[in-house]
């Protein structure tokens, strides 16, 4: 997933800096991944919220019951919800980026005089 959103971004760069197609087409191809890539992060959201919620639950476990499995269930969960929380970190910030990058698109087409909606 990192290498597609650095690629895409590279492409986004070198068209706002040498366009070689249109400032509209490459505007409508990046609204659409950043549209993608909005439900990519939401659904890691939601699969964020789910493993911490196991956490709790686990946590709240091992502290009420004499059970070693619970502990063990407890450090796979914690270790589960610390790289979704960092794939969450990375997500959120390539769709921050994306938006300036959108932000370059549409101030290069004013530049360029041309009409254009937003959507």
């Amino acid at each position: 997933m990192y290498k597609y959103i650095e690629k895409h971004e590279r492409l986004l760069v070198s068209q706002i800096e040498n366009p070689t197609i249109s400032v509209e087409k490459t505007m409508m191809l990046h609204e659409r991944q950043i549209k993608w890539l909005q439900h990519e992060r939401s659904s890691h959201l939601l699969v964020t919220i789910a493993v911490s919620a196991c956490v709790l639950f686990f946590l709240w476990l091992f502290l009420t019951t004499d059970l070693i499995m619970a502990g063990l269930l407890l450090f796979i969960t914690i270790v589960m919800c610390l790289f979704y929380l960092i794939h969450y970190f990375k997500l959120e910030n390539a769709v921050q980026r994306w938006y300036n990058l959108y932000l370059r698109l549409w101030l290069l087409a004013e530049k360029e005089g041309k009409d254009h909606e937003i959507s």
